[in-house]
């Protein structure tokens, strides 16, 4: 083969592998799509299977699989997407655990990301902390809620994002079956000491004292972070919105 034809044809090769990955990006692409156009259409309980179809799909093709799965954690993980749904997101975290396609570090990650996503799921009780008031009390958060449902807020006093939330609760007409409590879990205390003051009179002010932070009882994508508890503490909604909880009932 003359030298001429041998480098074309090793470019043939190469381009046509390129290709080829680009192929299984668009199809995985094209995938994805298909699946999150009809996921508004699908009861809750058709949710999980319908992520196991799509990823078993694409079993046959590595690069496909992980291309499902980076656009999956792109779409319902990232803090920042519109479409972020950590119960759509643990079905594709158990499909790639229960799969031997996805490399070491790929289910290392993942699994770590499953054992975040069920830390105070919806429907169990919401792990307890002790705080100081703005009091100077010590208080439980359990011990802390009034006999009506609870929005629990986690903030930094140094955060833009926290500051405009605040706000935006404050000139909202909070629901006379909703108390708000505002926890600080960072460990600026000093800060807090003097923001403390500033915020609502009506709202429970606290300052943790367990490290819920780095222990990671709690797990903080943003701040701010919210729950809405009922009475006994048990998690309804989790990492909500304001309008999600003010609209609750």
């Amino acid at each position: 083969m003359k030298k001429n034809t041998l480098l074309a044809s090793i470019l043939f090769l190469l381009l046509s592998a390129g290709a080829a990955k680009a192929d299984d990006s668009n199809n995985a692409k094209a995938k994805f799509d298909s699946f999150t156009h009809g996921l508004s259409e699908l009861p809750a309980d058709s949710v999980q299977g319908a992520v196991k179809k799509l990823m078993r799909s694409a079993e046959q093709d590595r690069e496909e699989y992980i291309s499902l799965y980076n656009l999956a954690t792109s779409a319902f993980f990232s803090t920042d997407s519109p479409m972020r749904d950590e119960n759509c997101y643990i079905f594709f975290l158990q499909e790639v655990l229960n799969s031997g396609i996805p490399g070491e570090a790929d289910r290392e990650r993942a699994k770590f990301r499953m054992e975040m996503a069920m830390k105070n799921r919806p429907g169990t009780l919401a792990h307890d902390f002790a705080f100081i008031t703005r009091e100077g009390k010590e208080s439980h958060l359990l011990e802390s809620l009034q006999n009506k449902h609870t929005l629990l807020l986690f903030y930094d006093p140094d955060c833009g994002h926290c500051s405009d939330t605040i706000e935006t609760l404050r000139h909202s007409p909070i629901p006379e079956w909703l108390s708000v409590v505002a926890i600080d879990p960072e460990t600026d205390r000093a800060l807090w000491e003097c923001s403390k003051d500033a915020l609502p009179e009506e709202w429970t002010i606290g300052f943790a004292i367990d490290p819920i932070q780095d222990d990671e009882t709690y797990v903080f994508p943003e701040m701010p972070t919210l729950y809405l508890l009922d009475s006994k503490g048990t998690v309804i909604l989790k990492e909500a919105t304001v309008n999600q909880i003010l609209n609750f009932k």
